[in-house]
């Protein structure tokens, strides 16, 4: 499938793409807690609907 899209596009000149992702411990802890608040928010949206809903 690459192969197919490589010589469609560039007829086999695909430049090699290199991209570094740097995260610190700190913005990995932030990245989990900000994932974790918006999932438990969506939860508590979730069942306040329903309550409304009278499920």
């Amino acid at each position: 499938m690459a192969t197919f899209f490589d010589q469609l596009f560039n007829q086999g000149k695909l430049p090699d793409i290199n991209v570094e992702v740097q995260l610190d411990n700190a913005s990995v802890v932030r990245l989990g807690v900000m994932i974790m608040i918006v999932m438990l928010l969506t939860i508590l949206l979730y069942v306040v609907i329903r309550k409304k809903a009278g499920v």
